[in-house]
This record gives structure tokens, C-alpha cells and sequence, in this order.
């Protein structure tokens, strides 16, 4: 896939996209090179694999919902979800303070 890396001009994407970047999180934004140059946001969810293990116990804890040792869809499904949950409270977080 082919992304031409952009800074964002939003303050509060650029602050979302530091934040969770000094936290280890591998984000990419920028404008992917096909028909229109739609803008996008990329998350590595391989750089948060690390943290699979508690997400997955959150998910059981908060809500009894199971989740599979060797079951990569879900793992992948599950840290997707939390980086999205994450960067969108950082995202909200620079509107609370403004």
C-alpha cells in the first residue's frame, strides 16, 4: 500500500498522533496514493502486541466476553479496537482542555 506520510494540520490529530506515538504505538498519516488521495490514519497494530494479553483481560473482566489463545482475527480485532478507543479519547482530551 502506498501512503505519501503527511503532518496533520487538526491540532488535535497532531496531539493524538504524538501522544500515542511516545507511548510505542506505530501511526502513520498521510494521504494513500490511489484515485481521489483519500487521507488515512494507519495503525501498526503489531507494535501493540506486547499489550494483547491485558486488553484481552480487560475484555473478560468488563464485560465476560471470551477470547481464543490462537485466534489471530480476534487478536488483531481486539488491538485494532483499543488503538481507535485510544487515539479518540486522546482526541477528545485536547477539546476538554481547550
Amino acid at each position: 500500500m502506498e501512503v505519501e506520510a503527511l503532518a496533520p494540520k487538526d491540532p488535535a490529530m497532531k496531539q493524538a498522533i504524538e501522544s500515542l506515538t511516545s507511548q510505542g504505538v506505530k501511526v502513520l498519516y498521510g494521504r494513500w496514493l490511489i484515485e481521489g488521495a483519500p487521507t488515512v490514519l494507519l495503525f501498526d497494530v503489531g507494535s501493540m502486541y506486547h499489550r494483547l494479553t491485558e486488553w484481552k483481560g480487560d475484555l473478560w473482566n468488563r464485560a465476560q466476553i471470551p477470547t481464543h489463545v490462537d485466534d489471530f482475527e480476534m487478536n488483531e480485532a481486539i488491538i485494532f479496537g483499543y488503538l481507535v478507543a485510544w487515539f479518540l479519547g486522546e482526541v477528545r482530551s485536547v477539546y476538554v482542555r481547550a
